[in-house]
């Protein structure tokens, strides 16, 4: 809040085209979506400022208590080979990577005036952890490092479980962002034929990454190669007990 009332006051006094960064999770009555509703506010009284609600970002970031679920499983996979969830796995979630985010970032501010007011940035595509757990060790397999183990306890996901569907039908999406040759690909026709409400049907299913070059697959294998040399840094080769060097 202290933020707030120190920066949107300095852009907006200057006219700068700004970029709020919220979550998806702003919908949601915690006190984490409460703030980022109130900077969704500021937002759309600045008039030169858009709103992106992020869903699920992971890429390489500080190994810690906060990590993404992503992280926090390709670590402990490198490391000693087995992960206890927390939860049954059957919760979904949509995934995107780093890299496809930072693009969409600048695409935002290459095509400027066909960003609307609000973004969703995500992938558009749903995945359980359980399913998660069999991609991650997909791509550990194309990475020729071992199997992870995932003991799953007999308990149900508590808290903020995502349910809504993306808005990726905006102009910024369907063309900039190449939506809708993505989902052209999908239903075997012309982009130029791909209707909003064929995305959001899409969407909806929820089967079909739309956004990003990536893919959860790829993003997977970018992300243990990152995790894989953080760790060798940071904690020495004899420390990373199954990487294979």
């Amino acid at each position: 809040m202290q933020m707030y009332e120190v920066v949107w006051p300095w852009v907006l006094q200057r006219r700068i085209p700004t970029v709020f960064v919220s979550s998806q999770l702003s919908n949601e009555h915690i006190p984490y979506g409460s703030v980022k509703r109130v900077g969704e506010s500021w937002a759309e009284e600045h008039g030169n400022a858009r709103t992106v609600q992020l869903w699920n970002v992971y890429g390489i970031e500080k190994d810690g208590i906060k990590s993404h679920v992503v992280n926090d499983w390709v670590s402990t996979c490198l490391r000693f080979g087995t992960v206890q969830p927390r939860s049954n796995g059957l919760e979904s979630r949509q995934f995107l990577h780093t890299d496809e985010a930072a693009a969409a970032f600048i695409d935002m501010a290459e095509h400027w005036d066909k960003v609307p007011q609000y973004v969703h940035l995500t992938s558009g595509k749903w995945t359980s952890l359980r399913a998660l757990a069999v991609e991650l060790n997909h791509a550990l397999r194309d990475e020729e490092l071992p199997q992870c183990k995932f003991h799953w306890p007999n308990v149900e996901a508590r808290g903020n479980l995502q349910h809504r569907t993306p808005n990726m039908t905006s102009s910024f999406h369907m063309h900039v962002q190449s939506v809708a040759s993505r989902a052209g690909q999908v239903l075997q026709k012309p982009a130029d034929s791909v209707t909003e409400a064929d995305v959001s049907s899409i969407a909806q299913g929820g089967e079909h990454h739309l956004l990003g070059a990536l893919g959860l697959r790829q993003g997977l294998r970018r992300t243990i190669q990152q995790i894989k040399q953080q760790l060798m840094n940071s904690l020495g080769a004899d420390a990373v007990g199954r990487v294979e060097l």
